[in-house]
């Protein structure tokens, strides 16, 4: 039992060192689709590649080792959970490099899944996942702009537009990650982390560093009910500890990030 614990933290520990080689704005991107209200990542990965399983798109992942068009996902039926999140992982990074506004992609993500239940239509059928994932690229960042155009989105910044060539490219490609780099810059989030200590919580500036090192929230806030002790000092260890952090004090902290790159 000590042995298999002494893995387990060993293993953490290397997800870490690995997740903190990762580009500083990869980090960020991920950073700031935890602190959202609803991580829309995986989700929206899963239900994309459910459809293409329906759609018999070619070059889909396995899935546990089987060929993954032989999984039923007929009716109600879903994909596995984690299954897709990669592509919505790369997805979510390349539309915030292009627009800066977490809060903007995830609803334009929630419009176009449901979209994509509704009517995914024909067009999926029998395609390669390349050009299937471009597709979705191109529908995510066409309902982007029109959020923009409506008065709730009103922005006035340049969207710029995607040929069609662009359905069919890498979507984290190097430009990407570039501009990534530039959402919120280091010295920009040492400015942050201090507005967010004298404005949400004297831990916050700490809890952002180890999210950015690859922790997981609960890890950090701690949980008593899963035996998980806080790795913030000023966060006293109840029953209801981690709840109120991630009701309370984590929209605080997504409220600021999100003014800052608006603004």
């Amino acid at each position: 039992m000590m042995r298999q614990a002494f893995l387990v933290g060993k293993a953490a520990s290397l997800m870490r060192r690995v997740y903190a080689s990762l580009p500083w704005g990869l980090r960020v991107a991920n950073l700031l689709a935890v602190l959202a209200a609803s991580d829309p990542r995986a989700d929206f990965g899963r239900l994309v590649y459910t459809i293409f399983l329906r759609h018999k798109v070619e070059g889909m992942p396995d899935i546990g080792g089987k060929d993954a068009l032989t999984v039923d996902v007929s009716g109600k039926k879903l994909a596995p959970p984690g299954y897709g999140k990669d592509f919505g992982n790369r997805l979510w990074s390349k539309m915030l490099s292009k627009y800066r506004d977490p809060e903007l992609i995830s609803e334009a993500m929630q419009t176009l899944a449901m979209k994509l239940l509704s009517q995914s239509g024909d067009y999926f059928d029998g395609i390669p996942l390349r050009k299937a994932e471009g597709h979705v690229l191109y529908m995510l960042d066409f309902g982007i702009q029109d959020l923009l155009k409506s008065a709730h989105y009103r922005h006035m910044r340049d969207t710029g537009s995607d040929s069609d060539d662009d359905r069919e490219f890498q979507i984290l490609d190097r430009e990407t990650l570039r501009k990534l780099d530039d959402v919120i810059l280091p010295n920009e989030m040492h400015r942050i982390k201090q507005r967010l200590v004298r404005e949400v919580h004297p831990d916050a500036a700490l809890y952002i560093d180890l999210l950015l090192e690859g922790y997981d929230a609960k890890e950090i806030v701690g949980d008593v009910r899963s035996g998980l002790p806080s790795m913030l000092p000023h966060v006293q260890q109840k029953p209801m500890s981690y709840q109120n952090w991630d009701g309370n004090i984590k929209p605080k902290i997504y409220r600021i990030f999100r003014e800052e790159l608006t603004s």
